[in-house]
């Protein structure tokens, strides 16, 4: 019986180490007014606002320069629950990109362990890795690349979530 205590003990001690808790120094599961305090502080005053999102234009974050950083917010018609953050970045070069990319996993991989790594259809990398503040069987990250043919150009993108903060079920 110690034995399966101590196994279950260390398993939700490990499950909590590598779950995503905040990003931007902004809890998930943080209402939209107490994030939007905290990002306008570390940000500025977003560049624009829609549907519960918050869109930040050219801004650094963690030494790194990105094209857009999205806080997304989920709402059980009463609540706001801040459940989903994207970073992007774009490239014309698909070098750069994928130098990029591999900069971003190794910083990933210093802080969660054994991340999936594959390539989708067009060979581009993607990487799947840490825990979901809310579920321990969910990743807490996706990072990957996307090709946009129109204006030649390379997307190098990193999320967290979106996590479900409004379980609705029956």
């Amino acid at each position: 019986m110690k034995r399966f205590m101590l196994v279950v003990v260390l398993f939700v001690f490990t499950t909590f180490a590598y779950s995503q808790k905040s990003i931007c120094g902004v809890d998930f599961g943080s209402s939209y007014e107490a994030a939007k305090s905290i990002l306008e502080g570390k940000f500025g005053k977003a560049d624009s606002y829609e549907n519960n999102k918050l869109y930040y234009y050219d801004r650094e974050y963690a030494g790194f320069g990105f094209d857009a950083i999205i806080f997304t917010f989920q709402s059980d018609g009463y609540n706001t629950y801040f459940n989903d953050c994207f970073f992007g970045c774009k490239f014309t070069d698909i070098t750069l990109a994928k130098q990029f990319h591999n900069i971003l996993l190794t910083k990933l991989c210093a802080k969660y362990s054994y991340p999936r790594i594959g390539a989708d259809e067009n060979g581009l990398p993607w990487a799947i890795g840490g825990k979901s503040p809310v579920s321990g069987y969910e990743p807490g990250y996706h990072l990957f690349m996307e090709k946009d043919d129109k204006d030649k150009s390379y997307y190098v993108c990193l999320g967290y979530g979106p996590y479900n903060y409004v379980n609705e079920e029956f």
